[in-house]
């Protein structure tokens, strides 16, 4: 699956712009003062102004080229502080997954994830100046996960990913491009304080040669023109 936008909701618009803009450095695609677009590789992050004074709770993952995992470890810890897990570190592998990972989080709190998969290891096209590739992963909350899992594979046709959907995590999706659903108020990973929020979000992903959005709360997938 390829995910080519994905637009969150912020109530911090300025504060957003700022991070994504001037910390981080990503270029600056649109902005027409109730939201704005930034380049991530070859995807589009949209934030737009949202109408509650309380930050949602994202979680997303872009894929960084294995090759460059390590200066894309270096280019994020220059600019912002990485988050870390139980044990103390900020650079993990996972057991289930062929990868390495490193988190951060922006302004609203919002999870961050750099992502490099063995699964891709032959994906070496960047961006002129930064080493990521694309939006990889979109966090999905939903008070009943298996239903909305049924929905997407049913809709869109995505296979699990690795496990077999689990009421707790399931990933949907290829290493390209996944659907991350957990149930309400879960922790997102790695320091399990921010719960996952059935907020405001809109992704065009495209997948078998068809395009769909998935946009809610509630959830509701709609084939697109490409």
């Amino acid at each position: 699956m390829e995910i080519h936008e994905l637009m969150l909701a912020t109530p911090a618009l300025n504060a957003q712009r700022a991070f994504y803009t001037d910390v981080l450095g990503l270029p600056l695609l649109h902005d027409d003062g109730s939201g704005f677009a930034v380049a991530v590789g070859a995807s589009r992050l949209v934030f737009t102004r949202a109408t509650d004074a309380a930050p949602a709770h994202y979680h997303y993952a872009i894929n960084v080229p294995v090759v460059s995992f390590d200066a894309a470890v270096e280019w994020l810890r220059a600019r912002t502080p990485l988050l870390h897990n139980a044990a103390g570190e900020t650079v993990m592998t996972a057991s289930n997954w062929p990868a390495r990972m490193v988190y951060f989080a922006d302004p609203d709190g919002n999870i961050g994830e750099l992502i490099a998969r063995d699964d891709l290891a032959t994906d070496t096209m960047t961006s002129v100046i930064l080493p990521l590739l694309h939006l990889s992963e979109v966090g999905l909350a939903a008070t009943d996960p298996l239903a909305l899992v049924a929905q997407i594979q049913q809709t869109i046709g995505l296979p699990a990913y690795r496990d077999a959907p689990d009421p707790n995590f399931s990933a949907i999706g290829d290493a390209r491009g996944l659907c991350i659903v957990v149930p309400t108020g879960r922790l997102w990973y790695p320091e399990q304080r921010v719960p996952a929020t059935a907020a405001p979000l809109t992704a065009r992903v495209s997948y078998a040669n068809r395009t769909w959005q998935i946009a809610g709360p509630p959830w509701q997938i709609s084939a697109i023109a490409q």
